[in-house]
């Protein structure tokens, strides 16, 4: 007996003879294909929510690169700057501390770089007195002290700061164009500096309207600040000093300061000549 096997085997499939059967398994397929495909997280855009990362506008990674890079890192240590008279104008001392604070950092942000104004930050009561020095400077871990313009009685000042150390600095002290006793700022600066105009005043105090300001002073104070960074410990009162301050006022004639009476030549005192 034979057999169609076409038959048969077309017997063991019954649902291919139903093409309705066919089209529906078709058109669910395809379905099922469309919804995966559409439920697809699109990973370009910007999503907000907790452990999802958002998505930074276009452009803005370049305008955060473009910021500058903070300099300085936080430091109990200073170095302190005494505005005085002819260097205490606000837009001065504003420009000069502003540029060194930009690498150093301000004290009162943790960095390196206190500023005093005279006579404002002195001021008690209707009186300025320069000898209150060290209240301002307080608890500061001082590695230099910068005086600009120093009024009547900042030595003292400098004195009083000298006790809280045995008497004895282990920083630099800078004074550049005192109208304090000269030799009271002799005794408590490690280098003192004059112009040629300014010297030659045996112990008098200087008048307010002799002072001239100095324009190159904002660099001979970067150059200190650089330079009491980089030392440890007060300098010694010998040559060396003519060495160290002429590398802060760079291309400027300096002297050494002469006493008028008894002719003397000063080992620290020094004249910027014209």
């Amino acid at each position: 007996m034979k057999v169609d096997m076409a038959n048969k085997k077309v017997g063991k499939l019954p649902f291919l003879k139903n093409s309705k059967f066919v089209r529906t398994i078709i058109v669910t397929a395809l379905c099922v294909l469309l919804f995966s495909c559409g439920g697809k997280t699109n990973p370009s855009a910007a999503m907000t929510g907790e452990g999802v990362l958002s998505v930074s506008t276009a452009g803005e990674d370049a305008a955060n690169i473009k910021r500058p890079t903070q300099l300085w890192h936080v430091s109990d240590e200073a170095v302190c700057i005494f505005f005085g008279y002819g260097y205490n104008d606000a837009a001065f001392v504003a420009s000069v501390t502003e540029a060194l604070s930009a690498v150093y950092g301000a004290s009162s942000d943790g960095g390196r770089i206190l500023p005093i104004v005279f006579p404002d930050d002195f001021k008690r009561g209707s009186r300025s007195v320069a000898a209150e020095l060290p209240l301002l400077v307080g608890e500061k871990k001082l590695r230099g002290l910068i005086l600009l313009g120093a009024p009547e009685n900042t030595h003292f000042g400098i004195a009083h700061l000298q006790d809280k150390y045995d008497g004895t600095f282990p920083f630099p002290v800078f004074s550049f164009f005192s109208q304090d006793d000269v030799s009271g700022t002799e005794g408590t600066a490690d280098i003192v500096l004059d112009k040629a105009q300014e010297a030659g005043i045996d112990g008098i105090i200087k008048n307010e309207s002799e002072q001239t300001f100095v324009k190159e002073v904002p660099d001979f104070v970067r150059r200190s600040v650089d330079f009491m960074l980089s030392v440890d410990g007060r300098l010694a009162k010998n040559n060396d000093l003519f060495t160290y301050l002429k590398k802060i006022v760079g291309k400027a004639k300096l002297r050494r300061y002469v006493d008028p009476e008894s002719g003397l030549q000063s080992v620290n005192h020094f004249i910027l000549s014209d």
